[in-house]
């Protein structure tokens, strides 16, 4: 029998997959963890300052071919609204002020995405937002993705193939008030958006109007594409062979 973990990803639907009361189980729930060869307090290690020390795991869990990773993903346009609200923005239900970009958030969406995308230190930044998926050496460590915008029958499917237990539940975390992202852009930040996180748009198979289905990446992530497909934290390279 396959062992399911999943690495959560910020704000890419995570809390609903792996809250107390699991929508999928049984999985181990590797939380927003970062797979590490190097040793605590090495340079280079943690990636960014978003993510803290206690994110992260031995690259061996992974090492055996009875254990399955999987991660959802999010199309980057709608992942920096629900990052923006998640931060800080200026409505009262978001007040969080303990946060890191909380001051950042207060100042609009339009500077808030701006800002990050012109920053090359913390998370995140105009690198690679979901790095989390590759390890400190640059190799993807997950077997399969689910997207944030079909959750649910991606799941379902993924129960079915790896004989687990799926049972929808009410989301969490959902943001009050939150309308159609797309409601927040102007062509001057969707510009900046594509052409920042292009790269992830490609992988995955987004563009403004959602999936395109025709990412690098599919739901199965073949042994292949693992070995051809590398991201590396320091320099921001992702190179697809």
């Amino acid at each position: 029998m396959k062992m399911l973990f999943f690495l959560h990803i910020p704000k890419t639907g995570g809390t609903y997959v792996a809250r107390n009361d699991k929508v999928i189980f049984p999985i181990d729930d590797l939380n927003h963890s970062v797979f590490v060869h190097k040793a605590e307090n090495t340079p280079g290690y943690p990636p960014s300052p978003g993510y803290l020390h206690k994110m992260r795991k031995d690259v061996s869990l992974m090492s055996t071919p009875d254990r399955i990773c999987f991660a959802s993903v999010r199309n980057p346009y709608s992942w920096l609204v629900s990052y923006w609200f998640h931060s800080g923005c200026n409505i009262p239900e978001s007040e969080k002020p303990s946060h890191y970009d909380y001051r950042l958030a207060r100042k609009g969406f339009k500077q808030f995405v701006a800002t990050i995308a012109d920053r090359d230190e913390g998370w995140p930044s105009k690198k690679f937002i979901h790095f989390a998926l590759f390890s400190d050496r640059g190799d993807l460590m997950v077997n399969r993705l689910v997207h944030q915008e079909t959750l649910d029958v991606e799941l379902e499917q993924l129960a079915t193939d790896y004989d687990v237990t799926y049972q929808k539940k009410d989301r969490a975390m959902v943001s009050k008030g939150k309308l159609n992202y797309k409601t927040y852009y102007d062509e001057e930040i969707y510009q900046l958006v594509t052409d920042t996180w292009g790269r992830e748009l490609k992988l995955f198979g987004y563009d403004f109007d959602g999936r395109t289905g025709d990412g690098i990446l599919a739901s199965i992530i073949t042994q292949e594409q693992k070995q051809n497909i590398k991201y590396n934290w320091v320099t921001d390279v992702l190179e697809v062979k």
